[in-house]
């Protein structure tokens, strides 16, 4: 894979930076390399104000408590918020493991003016979004989206079957995916808002069909008009040769730098793709940051160490630690396998 555009250096300070990247599955523990360095990714350290993620590989219902987002970039990410979107249609018949999915994680900057948010209609998770702005000022909706391929080898598991099972009969699900987007974004442009949209489109982003998506809501490539015509691969898989990845934004929106790079996470087969804008181009021109302050309470205050002491015992109880811990007792010494080493850890 190769990199195009400016190189992903610090920010200034007028700037919002926006990356969409499938990060190729999520592993199911929090332990692995991979998560961790997927939670490190979610800090911030490479100036991204807001992440757009797909492929994200997990069905969160069934993802044991240890390993929740929350546990994941807990002490890491503080005041980030995410919106995680999932086929939720298939409790009975799904995993762990759950091909699909998208996500969006967006920094202090944004949670502080976040107005809304919300995920695919169709309970799929095609996509997920959030609304930023200051009442009665200029806002921009950011919308993280995953079109699914066609799986040449379908067992019924994949992405694309998922959709298939549960969208209206004699619809395709790519084609329907990107209908349905088109309704979302208008939904939103009558509101006066402009779009930023982070997706993996399976499908060459210089095709024609992918060029007349965005004519017909007036959304441009955000990396393309800025550093011209040519666009390299944004994967290792599949479609290797081609560009599949693409930042679009509002024809309005003028990008001040973008790019293409490989080097932004090591968790995935594909590229980062990103853009920086403008604060007033995004949400008005008397625009001012502003943060959340937290108030620390008095550790010494007994009635607060005894409402800590109660609220941590009753999470405690909740998840089960006890009875967990106890079955693990029971199971006589030098026959404990790795699982339930890796559980004693965690439930520690």
């Amino acid at each position: 894979m190769q990199k195009i555009g400016n190189k992903l250096e610090p920010k200034k300070k007028l700037l919002f930076r926006c990356a969409t990247h499938n990060i190729n599955n999520m592993p199911e523990s929090s332990w692995t390399p991979k998560s961790k360095e997927i939670a490190a990714m979610a800090a911030g350290r490479d100036g991204v104000d807001i992440r757009m993620w797909q492929e994200i590989g997990l069905y969160w219902p069934k993802v044991d408590e240890l390993d929740k987002w929350g546990k994941r970039i807990k002490g890491q990410c503080y005041k980030t918020k995410a919106i995680f979107s999932y086929n939720n249609l298939e409790h009975e018949i799904t995993s762990v493991r759950q091909p699909g999915g998208t996500a969006i994680v967006f920094n202090e900057r944004l949670s502080s003016r976040c107005k809304e948010t919300g995920i695919d209609h169709r309970n799929l998770g095609r996509w997920a979004w959030t609304r930023c702005g200051d009442e009665n000022k200029l806002h921009t909706t950011f919308i993280s989206a995953y079109r699914p391929c066609v799986s040449s080898s379908s067992v019924g598991t994949t992405t694309y079957d998922q959709h298939l099972r549960n969208i209206p009969i004699n619809n395709e699900p790519r084609k329907l995916l990107l209908d349905d987007l088109i309704t979302l974004i208008k939904s939103f442009q009558e509101k006066g808002d402009n779009i930023i949209l982070g997706m993996d489109a399976n499908e060459d982003i210089t095709n024609r069909n992918i060029k007349s998506f965005m004519a017909t809501i007036n959304l441009k490539n955000a990396v393309l008009s800025l550093h011209g015509n040519r666009c390299p691969s944004t994967t290792d898989a599949g479609d290797s040769d081609k560009p599949i990845d693409i930042i679009m934004c509002s024809m309005s929106l003028n990008p001040v730098n973008a790019g293409i790079d490989s080097d932004a996470g090591s968790t995935s087969d594909h590229t980062c793709v990103w853009a920086d804008f403008r604060k007033e181009d995004l949400f008005g021109q008397d625009y001012r940051d502003y943060k959340k302050f937290t108030y620390k309470l008095k550790a010494d205050d007994p009635r607060m160490a005894q409402k800590y002491s109660s609220l941590s015992l009753n999470q405690i109880k909740k998840q089960g630690i006890h009875e967990k811990l106890v079955n693990l007792l029971k199971i006589p010494v030098g026959q404990l396998s790795n699982d339930d080493i890796n559980s004693f850890h965690k439930l520690s």
